[in-house]
């Protein structure tokens, strides 16, 4: 009796983790407004070639790719967690002032192609590979090569 229970637990188990991580193709008039008005404000005129979302237990994520090999990554409120422009930039008004100020200070030649942010701290990567990370008031705690 014990082995069949615990067979059963088991199996349930297996079911969440195997319907747990879906990633659905979207349309792109499904996604938050908060992050439609973001594309539209700053990768206004860049062709969307697929939305994707990403459905965890109790989370939503959604993932926007562009024909121009731009790719960003929004949460269910719509705000930006990711961005990746390996063939181009970070639009500089995507990222907060005091980033983009202190980039074009310390690394006037760089170009910004990558930024992810979370509730602690903004990473951003340059095109020469060389990575830096800002705590919420913008101050600079880390460079990795």
């Amino acid at each position: 009796m014990k082995k069949s229970i615990l067979l059963l637990i088991g199996l349930i188990a297996l079911n969440f983790v195997a319907f747990a991580d879906k990633d659905v193709a979207i349309n792109y008039d499904e996604l938050p407004t908060k992050a439609k008005t973001f594309i539209e404000t700053h990768f206004n005129g860049q062709k969307v070639s697929l939305v994707k979302a990403e459905k965890d237990f109790f989370d939503v994520s959604y993932e926007v790719f562009f024909t121009e090999g731009n790719k960003i990554e929004f949460d269910k409120r719509g705000e930006w967690t990711e961005i990746n422009c390996k063939f181009s930039e970070v639009p500089a008004k995507a990222l907060p002032e005091q980033i983009i100020n202190y980039v074009k200070q310390n690394y006037p030649t760089q170009k910004i192609v990558e930024a992810e942010k979370n509730k602690y701290q903004t990473e951003i990567k340059l095109g020469s590979g060389l990575e830096l990370a800002f705590d919420n008031n913008f101050r600079l705690i880390d460079i990795d090569n």
